[in-house]
């Protein structure tokens, strides 16, 4: 795993290089690693939250175009991920509780919050629970419908990564295209996944911790929901809970070519796609 983290180091050095700060917040349950860039747009602050078994700096090719739309970018690695810490127990609440802490420690005004699948849902209870802290919600292929126990390990077993030929499967259904470092990835997902850490935040994983409907209809911040064309790895049903109990006034997108990642298949695009719907708000 160590050649995973020499790329992680090299990817952090070239965002230093363009002017992008890599700094640590300290939360309660340990050091929040951030990368955190000045821009030179008139749109509000906008903070990025990556998912499970990803880090933040899977957003690297997103900074440059929404820097020029954005006075401020931020992406955080959540707690036992990236170059944060690992806490002693990794669960959906920590890694919560350490983004809240460390969100409230850096920003004293409004901002648009993004997250992409776990951090889609990590996102989106934020905005339940501090909707007058968002100006606005950008929900990618997020995480969170309701599912039954037997619904849910079923969908869990595709993180399954003990196999070779698991992993292949899971990239495959990550990307629209596959990419041609695809072998790459299918050794790094292997090894980000087998890690002690993340088997415990999926034995942690439970019901109880997804959305109800209720909820889902008491969010109050202007969102954006977006489910790429060839979204594979998240379920339709999952698409169409949110459909059913989101707001109204939720905009809901299905941009082409994309997959479960839009910000690494097409970043301009969706820079472009963030910046209209936080104009318009």
């Amino acid at each position: 795993m160590a050649w995973v983290h020499t790329l992680e180091r090299a990817a952090r050095w070239s965002l230093r290089r363009t002017g992008v700060q890599s700094r640590y917040v300290g939360t309660a349950h340990g050091g929040i690693h951030v990368y955190d860039a000045q821009g030179s747009g008139s749109l509000p602050t906008l903070v990025l939250l990556h998912g499970i078994s990803s880090s933040a700096t899977s957003f690297g090719r997103l900074f440059g175009p929404l820097r020029e739309a954005h006075r401020r970018v931020l992406a955080l690695d959540a707690l036992g991920h990236g170059f944060s810490d690992i806490p002693k127990v990794l669960h959906p609440q920590v890694i919560f509780a350490g983004l809240h802490e460390a969100l409230g420690e850096m920003l004293d005004e409004p901002f648009v919050l993004f997250g992409n699948s776990m951090g889609g849902a990590m996102a989106l209870r934020y905005g339940l629970e501090h909707p007058e802290r968002l100006r606005g919600l950008i929900l990618s292929s997020p995480a969170g419908a309701y599912m039954s126990e037997e619904e849910m390990r079923s969908f869990l077993t595709q993180f399954s990564m003990e196999k070779k030929e698991a992993a292949k499967a899971f990239v495959e259904k990550l990307y629209h295209q596959v990419p041609w470092y695809g072998p790459l990835l299918v050794a790094a997902l292997r090894q980000q996944f087998l890690r002690p850490q993340i088997q415990q935040f999926f034995h942690a994983a439970s019901p109880d911790q997804l959305f109800k409907p209720e909820e889902l209809a008491s969010l109050k911040p202007p969102t954006m929901l977006l489910w790429g064309a060839s979204e594979r790895l998240m379920r339709p049903e999952h698409l169409a809970y949110f459909e059913a109990h989101l707001p109204e006034s939720v905009r809901f997108e299905r941009p082409e070519r994309v997959g479960h990642c839009p910000h690494l298949e097409r970043p301009k695009e969706l820079a472009r796609m963030i910046a209209s719907f936080v104009s318009s708000l």
